[in-house]
């Protein structure tokens, strides 16, 4: 069962589950409770940072479709901007180039070599043609 605390002047009820009251039991003010949440988990948020930017970065086409991938990709970035962390068209492009696998070589040197590199968008078509 969760826990209820009140807030002082509004005397809004919040459901708190028991793994999170530990952590504010102690707890005076509405304030401090919200403190230590930041505190505790501040670990988390940054361990969780660290995970999507190497999901990112790692990522790999493989067996996916471009479709596939292309959506994995856009939905690690918008977990990352959850965070308040922008990965933008540039780095999300670099990062779909870099995940295809050798039967895209002569693609991504056609990519690499334009003056004007695409945009993730423009990109995601061109590889769906050659798929």
């Amino acid at each position: 069962m969760g826990a209820r605390v009140k807030e002082a002047p509004l005397l809004a009820m919040i459901n708190i589950s028991d793994a999170i009251v530990v952590h504010i039991q102690s707890t005076k003010s509405p304030r401090e409770a919200w403190d230590n949440l930041i505190k505790d988990f501040a670990v988390n948020t940054k361990a969780r940072r660290m995970q999507l930017k190497n999901e990112l970065h790692t990522i790999e086409k493989r067996w996916m479709t471009i479709n596939d991938y292309a959506l994995t990709i856009k939905i690690i970035c918008e977990l990352i901007a959850s965070i308040d962390i922008t990965v933008d068209d540039q780095n999300r492009a670099e990062v779909c180039l870099n995940g295809l696998g050798p039967q895209y070589k002569s693609f991504k040197m056609s990519i690499l070599t334009r003056e004007n590199a695409p945009t993730f968008d423009d990109l995601v078509p061109m590889l769906i043609i050659i798929e």
